[in-house]
């Protein structure tokens, strides 16, 4: 049987010898064998996988406790199935807990929402054929207003409008007024893609999404609002942030948009703040 130092065996098992170490001492992991006259300790290859199991067990919350009874029973007996549903139950119990822990905290964020705004709500975004103009603008206002106003007039003329809320891509990876990387986007029926030069515009399966009623100065304190969430639930943004505009107001020069979307009070402005998401790594 070939035996490897202390510090070959932690080389390999991706340890260090502090971990190999303290699993001795507490009769987790014992040396193959130990020089009586040095005291050097050395481990054969086949604990490798041992070893590994051990760390599983550990990550998935066991005790030194739970390690020293597992590393004594005898593999794929009874009693080690009975210590992982012991384990089970225990993970089951914490889950619960945590649980009630996220509730308290969720609405406790909603007491303190920015702008009495309520809590973002998670919603999947579906693609959108859009006839899109990108360019990073000084100022959002009023540079994106005469974007959609030129892009509206263009569709309208080929009459390839599609009845579906325009709305803004924000390219910077957070929320900006001044120096900001845009995207209007106008929807288009999607047979009238080739001919415009449109695109599809991507969704999101996993959105945190929030709308907000009056002037769009308050799309800067939804994206707070949306960022808190975001961390309560360990998540990231995994996309462009999306402006959708429901109600708001328009010239209508050379094209006309449905009554629904449309009116001249700021206060009825609707709009919906919607920033794509994944789990954080």
């Amino acid at each position: 049987m070939r035996l490897l130092s202390i510090g070959a065996f932690a080389r390999r098992a991706s340890v260090s010898v502090k971990t190999l170490r303290f699993y001795d001492r507490e009769g987790v992991l014992r040396p193959a064998r130990v020089d009586a006259r040095s005291g050097y300790r050395y481990y054969s290859s086949a604990q490798l996988a041992g070893l590994a199991e051990l760390r599983e067990l550990r990550a998935l919350g066991c005790s030194v406790a739970d390690l020293r009874i597992w590393a004594g029973l005898p593999e794929a007996s009874p009693e080690r199935a009975a210590l992982l549903l012991c384990l089970h139950e225990r993970l089951c119990g914490q889950v619960a807990a945590d649980l009630v822990r996220l509730r308290r905290v969720q609405l406790w964020a909603h007491r303190l929402a920015p702008g009495g705004l309520a809590m973002p709500r998670e919603r999947c975004l579906p693609a959108v054929a859009a006839l899109t103009i990108r360019d990073r603008v000084r100022s959002i206002a009023p540079a994106v207003y005469k974007m959609f106003e030129a892009t509206e007039c263009r569709v309208a003329r080929l009459q390839a409008r599609a009845p579906k809320s325009p709305f803004l891509l924000i390219h910077d990876g957070d929320f900006r007024g001044r120096n900001a990387d845009v995207e209007v986007c106008v929807p288009v029926d999607p047979s009238a893609v080739t001919a415009l030069s449109a695109r599809l515009v991507e969704g999101a399966p996993r959105a945190a999404c929030l709308a907000f009623s009056g002037s769009y100065e308050r799309g800067l304190t939804a994206y707070l609002a949306i960022r808190g969430w975001m961390s309560l639930q360990g998540a990231r943004a995994a996309g462009p942030v999306r402006e959708t505009y429901v109600r708001f107001g328009a010239d209508q020069r050379g094209y006309a948009l449905p009554k629904r979307m449309l009116t001249d009070r700021v206060e009825d402005y609707r709009t919906v703040l919607q920033v794509p998401v994944a789990r954080s790594s």
